[in-house]
Formats: C-alpha cells, structure tokens, sequence
C-alpha cells in the first residue's frame, strides 16, 4: 500500500511540473494583454478601443492611432467557466512586435461580460470582453 501511495505521489508531482500557476491576484479588471507577470498592453478608456467578432473567434485592442495594439483569435470564442480554447496571438507595443501561436488557454474567472484567461503552459494572461 505504502509503494502505491509514493507511486501516485510522484505521478502527482510530474504532471504538475510544466504548469505555471494563475496569479488570481495579478489580473485587473480592465482588458489587457500580460506575458511573464508584466502587461504587455492595457486598456485605457482615453487612447484605446477595442472590437469584438463572437462568430469569427476575434478579440482586438488598438490605440486611436493604431501604433499599439494586440489581436487574438480563438478556434471558439471563449464564454464560460473552464472553457479552454486554442489562441493566436499578436501585438506591436512601442514598435516592439511579438507574436505566439496556438496557446492553449483557460477561462480562469468570468464576470458579467469581462472573460479572464490564463494559460498555464505558457504564463500568458488575457482579459477580454464577450
């Protein structure tokens, strides 16, 4: 019984290993777009807008002049609790471009029309609107 026991300890142990824990604490409530516990692009109401395409899996945050700006798109637009969706990533922030490609993601939280992900794989966080 004891060597069953050390066995699924350490079966424990290895499969949570690549997982990045979801800081419940970092997230705010407003949109943005954060890597490796840092925003890369938040909103603000003043110099951002934001659009969204449900049926094509589009969410897009942009400054008025459209310099900085984040654009994901899912294999299924993300809308309840644990739903876990495939990601496409891409943003340019004071000229400085990323993109990543198939993320998996997680609706970590969910209130009212703001939807909170998180991807353990990578570290990634997203707060996006329905």
């Amino acid at each position: 019984m004891r060597k069953l026991f050390c066995i699924v300890l350490i079966i424990i142990g290895l499969c949570s290993c690549d997982r990045i824990k979801y800081p419940e604490t970092y997230f705010s409530s407003e949109i943005s777009l954060s890597q490796k516990s840092k925003d890369v692009l938040a909103y603000d109401k003043l110099t951002h807008q934001y659009s969204v395409n449900i049926d094509k899996g589009i969410f897009r945050l942009f400054s008025d002049v459209n310099n900085d700006y984040f654009s994901v798109s899912f294999d299924h637009y993300p809308s309840t609790l644990g739903d876990k969706v495939m990601a496409n990533i891409v943003w340019s922030v004071s000229n400085k471009k990323g993109e990543l490609k198939d993320i998996p993601m997680e609706v970590v939280e969910l209130e009212n029309n703001t939807v909170k992900l998180w991807s353990y794989s990578r570290g990634i966080g997203l707060v996006i609107t329905k």
